[in-house]
Parts: structure tokens; sequence; C-alpha cells
């Protein structure tokens, strides 16, 4: 079973997902026990307050607080309600300080504790159609540096994982709104130079390390897991397969 800290995630404000877990994903073994969130109750702040309590009261460990909240809603800016802008940008980053809120009276008391937010490669470009996605990812990776700057002096590192294209249902609904998916993810990979779409194990790896010790000395810092989207200004999977064989 992995160790791993007491990681919490949050979905989302309104409605977040707030189930912990003990789950074993890869052979690394950082600190404290591992918490993941799935489709199962939605538990007001409340209820999120006492189940930090509960948990980091029977966890002596460092404690980790994970907060992966990502949703999309894809249309140009102009289009977009006062309100459809809020919900995008309440649930992406509203929803990552309430849980570093409630969070933090709990961090404060170990002797080194772990921050962990997830952006995106879109926390570094933009991206055509979801303007309020890129501006919320941009948030995400400044407070992520911002925590991790303001909370040195208690032990909290804070760092931000920004994964690219991931087999995630956010994907396969900005997919669908393309009117072709498996035409659009293949054109969408073809820009990547690894020609592949990440899985969730890929990046919740990437989190792990910066939920225990082997990432000691890191803080303030994104870690890009892309597949090398980022990398090139320019690149053609399908001309380089035909090279290749040629």
């Amino acid at each position: 079973m992995l160790n791993s800290g007491n990681l919490v995630r949050c979905r989302a404000v309104q409605k977040p997902p707030f189930v912990l877990l003990q789950h074993g994903l890869c052979n690394s073994k950082p600190d404290g026990d591992f918490a993941v969130d799935h489709d199962a109750g939605c538990p007001g702040i409340d209820e999120r307050k006492e189940l930090l309590a509960i948990y980091a009261h029977h966890h002596e460990r460092p404690m980790v607080a994970g907060q992966e909240a990502g949703i999309v809603d894809i249309r140009p800016l102009h289009e977009y309600s006062e309100e459809q802008w809020d919900y995008v940008m309440d649930t992406n980053v509203k929803s990552m300080f309430l849980a570093f809120k409630h969070a933090f009276p709990h961090l404060r008391k170990k002797k080194r504790s772990y921050v962990v937010n997830v952006g995106s490669i879109s926390s570094f470009v933009g991206q055509s159609g979801t303007p309020v996605y890129t501006t919320s990812k941009g948030a995400v990776l400044q407070l992520s540096k911002s925590i991790a700057l303001d909370y040195a002096r208690y032990g909290v590192r804070s760092n931000c994982i920004c994964p690219g294209i991931t087999d995630t249902p956010m994907l396969r609904q900005h997919l669908k709104a393309s009117g072709d998916a498996k035409g659009h993810l293949a054109k969408r990979l073809n820009r990547v130079p690894m020609n592949v779409a990440l899985t969730p194990r890929d990046v919740a790896k990437s989190i792990l390390y910066f939920a225990c010790e082997d990432s000691a000395g890191i803080t303030g810092a994104a870690l890009i897991v892309d597949a090398g989207y980022l990398a090139t200004a320019e690149w053609d999977c399908s001309a380089l397969n035909t090279s290749l064989n040629q």
C-alpha cells in the first residue's frame, strides 16, 4: 500500500467530491497516507472542515493538501455571462483557496507539509475557445507560488503540476464539442512529440513526487507533465513517421 501524506483533493466549490481513501498508485513511498476523491458524496464547507480535523487527528505524519480542480466551458469570451465566468473561476480557483484555508490549521501543526495544486499547460499558453479555463489555470500557478512564499516559514512546501493532454472526462467533453472527437484527438496528439495522451496515473505519480521528501528543497515550482507539448514551437508526428518509414 502506498504511503503519500494525508492528501485531500477538492474538485468543485459548489459540490466537491470529498472521499478519503487509502489508494496505491506506484512504487514511490512518500510519507503519510494517501486520500483521493471520487464522485461520491458532496459535503459543504463545514463537513470538509470536519473531515480534515478527523483525518489530521488520526495521522501524525506530514500532511498533504493536494488540490485538483478543473472544469472547462467552451465558448468565445464575449458570449460568457457573469455567472458562467464565476462558475469556472469558483470551481477552478476559489475551491483551491478554500481547501488551503481550511487545511492550513492542520498543515502548520506538522514539522513539514505539502501543498500540490494541479494547473495545466494552459497555465503557460492559451487555447482557442477556453478563455476562462486558461485564465483560471494561470491563476492556479500563481496561487501555488504565493502559498510557497507566504507559508514557507511554517514548513509548508507548495508546488504545481501542469499536465498536458490527459485522458479524462473533461478532455472527452472538449473533444465531443468539436463534432469529431476521434479526429480532433488525433490532430491534437499529432502536435505532441510522444504522440500519446497522458493517463491520470501519469499525473498522479508526479503529484506524489511533490508530496514527499524526495522533492525536499523544491517549492514555488511548476512541473510540466505534457509528453513534450510545450518543448517545441512546431511538431508533426505524422510527417515524422512518414520520413522514418521511407
